[in-house]
């Protein structure tokens, strides 16, 4: 019983790892003026606690003052994602929120709204993941930009 478990471990690892290089190598992110890739983000609430932020990344804005596009994100292992876009600092010290919390589905590409506008203060944008339970674990890939607009949209405009 205990050897078929880790066998089944091993096996949703794997597919875990092949469905996110099949993502990353799909082009399905924003290649713009400069090049995004998707990143794996990864949340395990025993070790991270009530949340875990991501890298801060570059996201394209196109000079505009105004919000533009969305971020891209996907969950591929564990438990469907939850997650909230930030806005950081260079130096990824100071943190702002650009948008609420939304659920990620396992296996679902989705677009993010998100409010999110550069300036002086906020350069960078980053993911904040949990999971909705506060249990469990969840992996997936993530871009500040998506290159087309998926039929699964979550989130809304600043009110």
């Amino acid at each position: 019983m205990e050897e078929s478990m880790i066998y089944s471990k091993i096996l949703k690892r794997i597919t875990a790892v092949a469905v996110a290089s099949s993502i990353v190598l799909s082009g399905s992110v924003y290649a713009g003026a400069s090049s995004y890739e998707n990143k794996e983000y990864s949340y395990d609430y025993q070790k991270d606690g009530d949340y875990k932020d991501t890298t801060p990344r570059i996201k394209n804005y196109n000079g505009s003052n105004k919000p533009h596009g969305y971020v891209y994100a996907i969950a591929s292992y564990g438990i469907p994602s939850s997650v909230m876009v930030r806005g950081t600092n260079d130096a990824g010290k100071k943190s702002k929120k650009f948008s609420e919390y939304v659920t990620i589905p396992i296996y679902s590409h989705t677009c993010i709204v998100n409010w999110f506008k550069k300036d002086s203060t906020y350069t960078k944008v980053a993911l904040r993941v949990r999971t909705n339970s506060n249990k469990g674990a969840t992996y997936g890939c993530w871009s500040p930009d998506s290159s087309k607009k998926y039929p699964h949209v979550v989130g809304s405009e600043k009110s």
